[in-house]
C-alpha cells in the first residue's frame, strides 16, 4: 500500500516520504480501516510501501483497492484543509504550553509577567514596530533555505521527512506570526523572547514592561528605543525567534504535551551562540 494518513498532521503520506520511525512519531494509520501501519523498504530504494500489522484485523485487499481508487486531487484538498485544522490546533496548544517548556520552574511566575506586560498599550506598539521591522526590512527568516541547518542543529537523527515537517511548521508559524490578525500572537511571543534575553536590557527597561505603569513605559521606549538602539535591539530579536522558531517541539504540542527538555536545551544553548554573534557583529552596548 502506498497511501498512509498521518492522524497527528491530519494528512495523506506516502511510503517513499517517510521513514520507519516516522509512523510512530507522526501516528500513521491505513486510510480506510485507521489501524496503524507501518513502513516496510528502507528509505531511498526502490521498494517502498505501508503494510498492515501481522495481528490486524482489517481485511488488507479491501484497504489496498480503496487506497488505490482515492483521486489525487482529493488528497490535495483533504491535506489542505487538514494542515489548516492542524496549525489552529497548535496555535491555541503553543500559548498554553510554550512558557512550561521553556522556563519550567519559573513558569507559573513568568506567565504572570508575560500576561501583564501583553496588556499594555505601550507593549503592543513593541510588537508593531517588530513586525513592520521584519516586513519592511526585509529580514523574513527563509526557512526553505534552512533544512541543512536544521539537520546541524539536532545533531541526533532526524529522518527526512522530519526535518521538512519541522521546516515546514516553521514557516507557517512564521506567516501567522506576521499576519494582520496575528498582533496578540506576535505581542505574546514578542514577551517569550524578551524574557529569553533578560541580560540585553537595562534594568529600567526590564523593571518598567514587567511592572511599571502604561505610562511610564511609553516615556521610557520614546526616550531610549530609538535609532541604533531600536534597530540592534530588533536584529537580537530577530536571532532569537529565528531560533525559537527552528526548535519549538510543534509535534509534542500537537499531541498536548509541553516538549522534550532536550529541545529545550538545544534552544537555549544555539540561541545564546547565535544572539552573541549578532551582538557582537551589530556592537550593541551593554548594560
Amino acid at each position: 500500500m502506498d497511501l498512509g494518513y498521518s492522524l497527528l498532521l491530519r494528512e495523506y503520506v506516502t511510503a517513499t516520504e517517510v521513514d520507519y520511525g516516522d509512523c510512530k512519531l507522526f501516528q500513521i494509520t491505513c486510510p480506510i480501516c485507521h489501524e496503524a501501519i507501518f513502513k516496510a523498504g528502507k528509505y531511498g530504494q526502490d521498494r517502498q510501501y505501508f503494510s498492515h500489522y501481522a495481528a490486524s484485523k482489517a481485511d488488507v485487499n479491501h484497504c489496498e483497492l480503496r487506497v488505490r481508487s482515492l483521486k489525487q486531487d482529493d488528497l490535495v484538498i483533504s491535506n489542505l484543509a487538514g494542515h489548516g485544522q492542524t496549525m489552529d490546533q497548535f496555535f491555541g496548544h503553543f500559548r498554553k504550553f510554550i512558557v512550561d517548556w521553556l522556563f519550567v520552574e519559573k513558569s507559573a511566575h513568568i506567565r504572570r509577567q508575560i500576561n501583564w506586560m501583553v496588556a499594555r498599550p505601550s507593549f503592543m506598539r513593541i510588537a508593531q514596530v517588530f513586525r513592520s521591522f521584519l516586513i519592511q526590512g526585509n529580514q523574513l527568516i527563509t526557512y526553505k533555505l534552512s533544512r541543512d541547518e536544521l539537520k546541524q542543529v539536532f545533531n541526533e537523527d532526524r529522518s527526512p521527512y522530519w526535518i521538512e515537517q519541522q521546516a515546514r511548521f516553521a514557516e507557517d508559524f512564521q506567516q501567522h506570526l506576521l499576519a494582520p490578525n496575528s498582533q496578540s500572537a506576535l505581542c505574546f511571543v514578542v514577551a517569550i523572547m524578551i524574557f529569553a534575553n533578560i541580560t540585553i536590557l537595562p534594568p529600567e527597561s526590564w523593571r518598567l514592561m514587567t511592572q511599571g505603569h502604561d505610562r511610564q513605559l511609553k516615556q521610557h521606549l520614546q526616550k531610549f528605543y530609538t535609532g541604533d538602539n531600536l534597530t540592534n535591539f530588533q536584529l537580537v530579536l530577530i536571532a532569537t525567534l529565528d531560533m525559537l522558531l527552528m526548535t519549538v517541539p510543534y509535534f509534542d504540542l500537537l499531541n498536548g504535551e509541553p516538549g522534550d527538555p532536550a529541545n529545550r536545551k538545544l534552544f537555549f544553548q544555539q540561541m545564546v551562540d547565535v544572539v552573541a554573534q549578532v551582538r557582537d557583529k551589530i556592537k550593541l552596548p551593554k548594560y
